[in-house]
């Protein structure tokens, strides 16, 4: 009798396998699991499962109650079928979504702490990098602990989606870094750094006197006497300090050569002991006015004051608003030596 030989059609959750024979129970079993496989990423082709196995029901029911002469078994079985073969096709589709989204995940998984990681250095590091990219840092970490919470329940298609969001933020932060740190690679600039350091150790030996050199890439600090370098120190800049310098409160450290005005130690400064600057130079007044022209910057700005090289520093981050901080015992080191009017160039590097 055909009525229960193809019931085996839902049965064998393999793709590769073609379904084998089973009982009804069998079939019943298989729609269930075909629909719980496939509900939350097929809820048409569930749904449709479900309307077949009603309907097969249903079916049986009135063969089950027909007279023997009236019954026709092939109606039954043919109404199984059709649920057996749904069941097996929605099951199959959504265990080879459910390995496409496993291999997806596996995929954008490696190397996501590692983007997370640099980005978060970058954004550390920064020191010009604005708001844009710490809301991209916090996205790309909230992102990244979503990706691995959907993972470890067993849900790739979701922890993928995270992930990708993830490193699409962490991006966003590297771009920025990478657009930051652009202008220390211009030929140019790197020209007139580097004649700007080499006039400054060649007027500390024709003085037989001591001068300072800052490198803001580098974050460092060098002391020169009758042009040789006597020591270097780890320095820490402004909140913005890899940016040019354009105007009060913009908390970026400035370039340019200057000369010591003060010496601050006693109480005169707020940050331990304090070289202030000479900044505004001539340069940074010329540029100041072409930004206000240009419209770079607001006409009501200032060009700012109150540079300085002073101590409080070691805080393993770029934090003032805009001067040169030291560690400090470096402060002391460097008081030896220090002098008004002595040499102080700033540069991006050299």
């Amino acid at each position: 009798m055909r009525a229960f030989g193809l019931l085996a059609l839902g049965l064998i959750w393999n793709a590769c396998e073609e379904p084998r024979t089973a009982n009804l129970k069998s079939v019943r079993e298989a729609a269930r699991k075909s629909v719980r496989i496939a509900r939350e990423r097929f809820p048409q082709n569930a749904r449709l499962v479900e309307r077949l196995v009603a309907d097969a029901e249903h079916i049986t029911a009135i063969e089950t109650a027909a007279s023997a002469w009236d019954r026709d078994p092939d109606r039954v079985a043919a109404a199984w079928e059709r649920v057996a073969r749904t069941a097996w096709t929605t099951a199959r589709d959504a265990k080879a979504a459910d390995l496409a989204d496993l291999d997806r995940w596996t995929q954008l998984s490696t190397g996501l702490t590692e983007d997370l990681d640099s980005a978060t250095q970058e954004l550390k590091e920064g020191a010009g990098l604005d708001r844009r990219e710490g809301i991209a840092l916090q996205r790309a970490l909230f992102q990244g602990e979503v990706a691995k919470r959907e993972a470890k329940a067993g849900r790739y298609g979701k922890a993928a989606t995270a992930a990708d969001l993830s490193r699409q933020a962490a991006a966003v932060v590297h771009d920025g870094s990478t657009s930051l740190h652009s202008r220390f690679d211009d030929r140019r600039l790197l020209r007139q750094w580097r004649a700007w350091v080499a006039e400054t150790i060649a007027e500390s030996k024709r003085a037989n006197d001591a001068a300072i050199i800052v490198d803001k890439l580098n974050r460092r600090l060098e002391i020169y006497h009758d042009g040789l370098k006597l020591a270097s120190f780890a320095a820490e800049l402004g909140a913005n300090g890899l940016r040019p310098k354009l105007h009060s409160g913009d908390k970026a450290t400035p370039e340019g050569r200057y000369r010591v005005t003060q010496v601050r130690s006693n109480g005169a400064t707020n940050f331990y002991k304090a070289l202030l600057i000479s900044y505004p130079n001539s340069d940074d007044l010329v540029r100041f006015r072409k930004a206000q022209r240009t419209g770079l910057i607001p006409q009501r700005a200032g060009i700012g004051s109150l540079i300085e090289i002073h101590g409080s520093g070691g805080q393993g981050q770029d934090w003032t608003d805009g001067c040169v901080a030291l560690r400090n015992r470096d402060m002391d080191a460097l008081f030896k030596h220090v002098r008004i009017g002595m040499p102080v160039t700033i540069v991006g590097t050299f």
